[in-house]
């Protein structure tokens, strides 16, 4: 089963009060509680089933008996043709190639914070018509000095004096942003147990020798085996004051925007919050 909420106006979970969920899709917009008192708002929805063992069903084997098997390969495109490219034309391309992997990579939390994003996109910006016009020179030697001139544009311009990742600040900041929060139920897959787990996201200011107007700085933080996870909406609303318990590696708690957001740990998180 799949849940998507659209605009969500209105949110509210406890760990304590995490047990059961209904879905209330109604003219005025979609809620999922949860629990007794949690809750989700939002003033759109869309719900999924997603029976795995469908198949197995006797609707399932009536449907495969007149459906036409899926050929080999249907459904992918056909890679582009590469011969005639220079060995620097190639080069060029595995480095454009490998840049878009690693913006596309921050839809992952996990890899979030470690992609310098404004520095890659400052580098490769207008690389389209950079390719389209090395490409376009008569003469391979032409070509591939072009292409040369391309790889070192792009390399210098993505290189580490030249991307903006501001320094740690030193000691857990006073305040964040919360980007976002995430809790699993211990659960089994494929025969292997998961514990609980909690995940956060969040936005932190530069340190304090940095200038006023450096960015700030993405965390992705994570803990297993939550013992408290609380949040309401208004843990998403800007910038708020973080207050943090107990020892920096070890049991203790984190509290965001006066209560919004208070998750409390045996551990620390992983990486350490500072």
């Amino acid at each position: 089963m799949y849940v998507w909420l659209d605009d969500v106006t209105d949110s509210v979970f406890d760990l304590s009060d995490s047990r059961g969920a209904a879905l209330d899709p109604g003219p005025d917009g979609t809620e999922v509680a949860l629990g007794t008192n949690g809750r989700l708002r939002a003033s759109d929805g869309e719900f999924r089933l997603d029976d795995r063992s469908w198949h197995l069903s006797a609707a399932g084997r009536r449907a495969d008996a007149v459906v036409p098997p899926r050929t080999e390969g249907s459904g992918y495109l056909p890679r582009p043709p590469v011969e005639g490219l220079g060995t620097d034309a190639r080069a060029a391309a595995a480095l454009l190639h490998r840049a878009m992997l690693e913006l596309r990579s921050v839809r992952y939390a996990d890899r979030a914070d470690h992609v310098p994003v404004l520095g890659l996109c400052r580098a490769f910006s207008g690389a389209g018509r950079a390719v389209l016009a090395a490409g376009s020179r008569r003469g391979g030697r032409r070509r591939e000095a072009a292409f040369r001139g391309l790889i070192r544009t792009w390399t210098d311009g993505a290189g580490p004096a030249r991307i903006d990742v501001p320094r740690p600040p030193p000691g857990t900041p006073s305040q964040a942003v919360l980007v976002m929060a995430s809790w699993t139920a211990a659960h089994t897959t494929y025969g292997v147990e998961h514990p609980a787990g909690a995940r956060l996201q969040l936005a932190l200011p530069p340190g304090t020798e940095e200038a006023p107007a450096a960015a700030w700085r993405l965390r992705t933080v994570d803990r297993a085996g939550p013992e408290v996870f609380r949040l309401r909406t208004a843990a998403f609303r800007g910038p708020g004051p973080l207050v943090r318990s107990g020892q920096p590696a070890g049991a203790g708690g984190l509290d965001l925007h006066e209560g919004a957001l208070h998750v409390v740990t045996g551990d620390g998180w992983s990486p350490p919050l500072d």
